[in-house]
């Protein structure tokens, strides 16, 4: 472990982003896992199920006696948060102004994954002094979820961003999509109207590593150095593994029925986190070259490896009595 190795809980660490902290992780921190449904048999992650929509972070968190919360929990579906807007406020909103309370009654650092959909997306290269306007249920409630955060525990660092990167299941990220389209020869449509700046998981790992941002607070854009649109996007992919970039055909958001709204561009301006951390951010195409030594070195199919266990309760995983 490193001098500043950290107790770090993250939840949702079944998801994308969670399970792929916990992994980068986990060699120099004491890393646990709160996850919903999926309690993962990770090696060296103890994992804990609980409902982030019914959990009371003083039973959950308590026991576990975190130096840091990562937060990455959410109902991220966009139409599911438009059908069900109470349960998005419950879990987007209330979920993370319980476990800022907690964190900010027992003197723990958190850091709560945010979205560029908090903005509404008619200019694009959005800076953290632009005003938020978002035109969904779900950036709505992250938005309230920001907000909650900040006015609970004003030491938090809230980092809004977009990813990529390899899941467990193969289908938790557009980058996915593309490849599984481009491996079976299948063409794709790619949205030449929705621009974004998207980072792969495993930098995010890198950057927001809790000590390391330790001495921020407040939002930060934590965004690729470039934008592209989806589509280019998806022609980056398959160039970057090979694959014949006319599989990836041009459409627009209008030509696909969807329950909720899209912003159009949501790309971010990360100066100011570049200029905090004293590093400039990785581009799309370093972050798909570097998913692509992942994937050659045998990452994506440990993940797919990846099991489930039962579930522990947050005592149990110390060996201590209920």
């Amino acid at each position: 472990m490193r001098a500043d190795s950290m107790r770090i809980v993250v939840t949702g660490a079944s998801g994308l982003l969670g399970l792929n902290l916990c992994l980068e992780w986990r060699s120099h921190h004491d890393v646990l896992g709160v996850a919903g449904s999926n309690v993962l048999d990770v090696d060296d992650v103890p994992f804990i199920a609980a409902n982030l929509a019914t959990f009371d972070p003083d039973a959950l968190l308590t026991p576990l006696a975190p130096d840091a919360v990562v937060h990455c929990g959410a109902l991220a579906s966009v139409d599911r948060c438009e059908e069900d807007p109470e349960l998005a406020r419950v879990v987007n909103t209330e979920a993370p102004r319980n476990i800022a309370r907690w964190c900010a009654r027992n003197g723990v650092a958190m850091v709560h994954i945010s979205t560029d959909a908090v903005f509404d997306g008619r200019e694009g290269g959005y800076r953290e002094s632009d005003r938020p306007n978002p035109i969904n249920e779900y950036g709505k409630t992250k938005l309230a979820g920001e907000e909650a955060v900040l006015s609970t525990h004003p030491d938090a660092f809230i980092a809004r961003l977009n990813l990529f990167g390899w899941s467990r299941s193969g289908a938790r990220s557009l980058v996915e999509y593309f490849l599984r389209k481009l491996e079976n020869s299948e063409t794709s449509n790619g949205f030449t109207d929705i621009r974004f700046s998207p980072l792969l998981v495993n930098d995010i790992a890198h950057l927001l590593d809790p000590p390391r941002i330790q001495h921020l607070s407040g939002v930060w854009h934590v965004a690729s150095h470039d934008a592209m649109s989806k589509h280019a996007f998806g022609c980056e992919v398959a160039t970057t593994f090979g694959y014949d970039v006319d599989l990836v055909l041009p459409a627009t958001s209008e030509s696909v029925p969807m329950l909720a709204s899209r912003p159009k561009d949501t790309s971010l301006n990360c100066a100011a986190f570049q200029g905090a951390i004293g590093r400039s951010m990785p581009t799309i195409r370093e972050g798909l070259n570097r998913l692509k030594t992942l994937d050659q070195t045998g990452f994506r199919t440990s993940l797919r490896k990846i099991g489930t266990r039962t579930e522990m309760s947050a005592h149990g995983m110390f060996g201590l009595v209920d």
